[in-house]
Parts: C-alpha cells; structure tokens; sequence
C-alpha cells in the first residue's frame, strides 16, 4: 500500500490578525476540496496507468 497526503486547497494559516477561521470558511475551504476531489483521483489513476505501461516494458531479468 502507497499513501500520500495531499492539500487540495491552501487553507488560510494562523496568524495575529486571524487567531482562527470561521465555521463559513470552514465550510467554504470543505466544498473547495471536494469539489477538486474528482480531478485528483483522474490524475492518481492516470499517473498508476503509466507507472504500469512503463512496469511492462521492463526486461524480465531487470
């Protein structure tokens, strides 16, 4: 198994004017990432497809 964690969206950090983010940005930075959710599993699934068209080109002695 191969993870990797990702961050759909920059998310606003902390600092001393913003001491947190609201529960509306929360929920905004929430339909963002799952709005990206879907172009992110096209890209793994493509990037796997070429890892394993490039696995089958491999000499069996390699």
């Amino acid at each position: 198994m191969i993870t990797q964690e990702i961050s759909l969206v920059q998310k606003p950090f902390p600092n001393s004017f913003r001491q947190s983010i609201t529960p509306f940005e929360a929920a905004q930075i929430h339909k963002r990432k799952l709005e990206r959710l879907p172009l992110v599993r096209q890209t793994v699934h493509q990037l796997w497809m070429v890892a394993a068209a490039a696995r089958n080109t491999m000499p069996d002695n390699d």
